[in-house]
């Protein structure tokens, strides 16, 4: 028996050699390199669900902010309008360019004017990315000319806008101020409240300033003008005047 007993042995051990060899391949890395107890596996690139908020908000200095005060926001310096819960509404304290209020002297309204597409392009891109996460969009109302009754268009959302009519009388004086139509032969709103109204441009020169309210007729706007009277009637829409943006500013 002896003698049978000896090759099984003998071939069971060279089996047990061949597996533990085997065993010690197979934990190799390949290309030659040594792995360590203790490597990080490599780290996957998991996809972001973009309808998730980020789980905390970006830090934002907190802005002082009383109704008739001049702030900084920017590069130019803002009146305050008006202030509700974490928001202030504020305008540019001067006129400090002139645009048309379309490119080109056609029918037109606020949605579809050039000057609206420069103020929520070409103006929003010139404040930095941190400024641009302060300002509100908001749905405005463009209600028709009170006067002429030559139709605002459809309400539009935007960041950066011009005032209404409506805004003007509300900010800048007394919504109740707008004239009798059936009993005044003027197109302007002149009161106590001009000089409020009036506008300078870098200059230091009087400077009339567009509203984004149609004047007359689909081809005009409305502005204020030099004497900071509200012209109800306007100006073509293929003219230049003076541009006061506003906007809705997170304080905090």
């Amino acid at each position: 028996m002896k003698p049978k007993i000896l090759p099984v042995l003998i071939l069971a051990l060279i089996l047990a050699l061949t597996l533990a060899a085997c065993r010690n391949n197979a934990q190799q890395p390949s290309g030659g390199s040594t792995a360590h107890v203790g490597d990080n596996p490599p780290l996957v690139n998991q996809p972001i669900d973009p309808t998730q908020p980020p789980t905390e908000e970006p830090d934002i200095t907190p802005i002082s902010a009383q109704i008739g005060e001049i702030i900084r926001f920017g590069e130019h310096d803002w009146r305050v309008l008006d202030v509700q819960d974490n928001h202030a509404l504020i305008i540019t304290e001067i006129a400090f360019e002139r645009r048309l209020y379309n490119n080109t002297a056609e029918d037109i309204t606020w949605e579809a004017s050039s000057i609206r597409q420069y103020l929520n392009g070409t103006f929003l891109d010139s404040f930095g990315v941190a400024d641009q996460a302060r300002i509100r969009e908001i749905e405005l109302v463009n209600s028709d000319n009170p006067w002429s009754s030559v139709a605002g268009g459809a309400d539009t959302t935007d960041m950066i806008f011009l005032l209404s009519i409506d805004e003007v009388l509300r900010y800048f004086g007394d919504i109740n101020q707008l004239p009798d139509r059936a009993n005044e032969a003027t197109w302007a709103v002149n009161d106590q409240y001009n000089d409020l109204r009036r506008a300078l441009n870098e200059g230091n020169h009087i400077q009339p300033w567009w509203l984004r309210s149609p004047g007359a007729n689909s081809r005009q706007a409305a502005r204020i003008d030099r004497d900071g009277g509200i012209d109800l009637a306007g100006n073509t829409v293929g003219a230049d005047g003076g541009v006061r943006p506003a906007l809705w500013l997170r304080l905090r």
